[in-house]
């Protein structure tokens, strides 16, 4: 059982519904911040921990994600969780010039 989840593409992702422009999920895991379509959890976009460059608690409800070719604002109650499991995948990212490695 546990063989096979972790060959599920979604395994280790922790995710969250957030407003940017329109009601979308949030889709974090070790090696990349993603955005779905919260009805049909088609990939909008995705980014690795490389191309971010900041992440900011804006309010209690909103978190910016700078990357190097884009800023997503998200408006969600869950944003100082998003905050504080991004930065922390970030800095384990960044620690070293590798790859993150799946634990």
């Amino acid at each position: 059982f546990i063989e096979h989840s972790r060959r599920l593409p979604t395994f280790g992702n922790t995710f969250f519904y957030v407003t940017t422009d329109e009601l979308c999920l949030l889709s974090i895991n070790n090696k990349t911040v993603s955005q779905l379509n919260h009805q049909t959890q088609k990939l909008i976009r995705s980014w690795e921990y490389s191309q971010l460059q900041n992440c900011i608690m804006e309010k209690d409800t909103e978190v910016s994600l700078v990357f190097s070719n884009y800023k997503l604002t998200c408006n969600t109650i869950d944003a100082e969780c998003i905050h504080r499991l991004i930065t922390g995948y970030h800095k384990f990212c960044t620690k070293s010039q590798e790859s993150c490695l799946v634990m």
